[in-house]
Order: structure tokens, then C-alpha cells, then sequence
């Protein structure tokens, strides 16, 4: 199984537990990267991908969506004293990669104006969130990913300006890999485990399968 460190780390490794503990007969191979595997190529039976289920030849199943919001950590948001978490014109700003909309996207909807200036500029998410664990400033937080550090305390959104983006996360496959048992077994344990965290999320939702 091939999936982004985001998503992989935080979401699924947490849950892999409950699987093996059901299904003790399965063996998992995870290969964590930010490339699209090419499936015809490589010797992998699955992934999990960030986008818009757009991904021509191969069984495209949508998990659940994503949202935005700025986070903080309590560190910074102490030391900001009584700035209003809705007013980000006077809160440090942490920037993302250059081809990113996401902070345009959030002022166009929430209103303010985008800062000339950010504290630092970052080319990986990683790293960005480190920075916004460490204090640095506010990031704009994936409520999926940033779900595990929003409740054990080490993040906290400001305001309740969440932003619902375009992209989702999908189970992706090959033709083949229809063919493969314990795929198959995976996948039923990985859709049920998509429902319930939706169900832990007011306005969460997943489809049905969706073949490209």
C-alpha cells in the first residue's frame, strides 16, 4: 500500500491495530512517499491519494473529505494574549508553497486581507506543521490530518472558520488488484473505518465507488 506521510501517519498507522488485531492472517507492506506510484510498473496493489478522484484506469473509491482552518499552538495563542482568533491581520502567518491557493482561497471566503509578509515561507507541509507545533506562527491546518494534534492538545484552531476544499481522500487501485483477496479484506476493514471517522465529524460524508 502506497499513501502520502500525512495521511499515512497520522490517520492510518493509529488504526492499523484494530486491523491486524480482526485480520492477524493479513501481511502490509507501506511505502510512505509524496510521488503518484505507477501501478503498471511498480509492485503495488493500492494507495491512498489526496485529490479529486481524477486518476484515468484505475477504481477510484472516495474515503471522506478534507477541510481547512487556521491552527495554533497554545504557546502562541498565550502569548497573543487577547488578539481575536478571528481577526488574523495581526497574528503571524506561516506560508506555504509557492503553488498553493490555500490562504488566498480562505481570505476570499472568510473575509481580510492576505499579508504581504509571512514569518516564514515552506515548501513541504511537514515542515510547516512542525513550525506551527514549535509556535512559530498560524498555519492552515488539514482537519483530517491535523485531527490527532487538535485532540491530544498540541494544536488549536482559532476562531470556527473552517473552509471545505475541493480535494478528498480515495482508495486507489489497479484493475488487477480486483483479483487480490487480501486487498479485498483490506479494503471492506478501510471503508468501515472511513464511516466511522465521519461519523465522529458533523459533516463529514463518503461516497461510493467512482471508477475512472
Amino acid at each position: 500500500l502506497s499513501a502520502s506521510p500525512g495521511i499515512m501517519s497520522s490517520w492510518l498507522v493509529p488504526r492499523l491495530p484494530r486491523l491486524v488485531a480482526v485480520h492477524p492472517e493479513l501481511e502490509l507492506t507501506l511505502q510512505s512517499g509524496s510521488s503518484l506510484v505507477n501501478f503498471a510498473r511498480e509492485p503495488v496493489d493500492a494507495g491512498l491519494r489526496y485529490g479529486r478522484g481524477e486518476w484515468p484506469g484505475l477504481h477510484s473509491e472516495r474515503l471522506f473529505g478534507e477541510w481547512i482552518a487556521p491552527v495554533a499552538a497554545p504557546e502562541l495563542i498565550a502569548q497573543m494574549g487577547d488578539a481575536d482568533p478571528c481577526d488574523l491581520s495581526c497574528w503571524p502567518l506561516l506560508g506555504e508553497p509557492a503553488s498553493s491557493t490555500r490562504w488566498r482561497d480562505w481570505f476570499d471566503h472568510h473575509g481580510g486581507t492576505q499579508p504581504q509578509r509571512y514569518v516564514a515561507q515552506f515548501d513541504s507541509l511537514d515542515a510547516l506543521r512542525h513550525a506551527a507545533l514549535e509556535g512559530l506562527g498560524v498555519a492552515l491546518g488539514r482537519m483530517v490530518t491535523s485531527k490527532s494534534l487538535i485532540d491530544a492538545g498540541r494544536l488549536q484552531v482559532l476562531g470556527d472558520n473552517y473552509l471545505p476544499v475541493a480535494e478528498a481522500y480515495w482508495l486507489v487501485y489497479p484493475p488487477r488488484s480486483l483479483e487480490h483477496r487480501g486487498l479485498q479484506v483490506f479494503r471492506e476493514w478501510l471503508l468501515a473505518e472511513a464511516d466511522d471517522f465521519c461519523r465522529q465529524l458533523p459533516g463529514m460524508s463518503r461516497c461510493g465507488a467512482v471508477e475512472d
